[in-house]
């Protein structure tokens, strides 16, 4: 499991950042332009990278996905497109919470 509602790290998260940070090292990636989306689960995993490394994505667009509030302070000042619909009781709560919080 990559992620799960109650917003911990996971084994799995590990795994994807380590083969990011692998990947940024061993091939030509521009670190300025490293953008970052998911939907749902990839997008709870865009958010949890995104809160221990706050400087890797240029930019981000979640889609349909929630994390701890809190934890999303640290996205304040970046460049982000949210899209949730009105209809999902987890995800639009909590980006309503966390757009009042920025």
């Amino acid at each position: 499991m990559m992620t799960m509602d109650e917003n911990v790290w996971t084994p799995g998260l590990t795994l994807v950042t380590h083969l990011l940070q692998d990947t940024i090292e061993n091939y030509a990636v521009d670190k300025t332009r490293i953008y970052g989306t998911g939907q749902s689960q990839g997008g709870m995993t865009n958010i949890a990278i995104s809160d221990r490394y706050p400087d890797l994505f240029a930019a981000q667009w979640l889609v349909a996905c929630q994390w701890n509030v809190q934890e999303m302070a640290a996205m304040k000042d970046k460049k982000l497109w949210i899209t949730v619909c009105e209809g999902d009781n987890k995800a639009f709560p909590g980006m309503n919470e966390a757009t009042a919080l920025w």
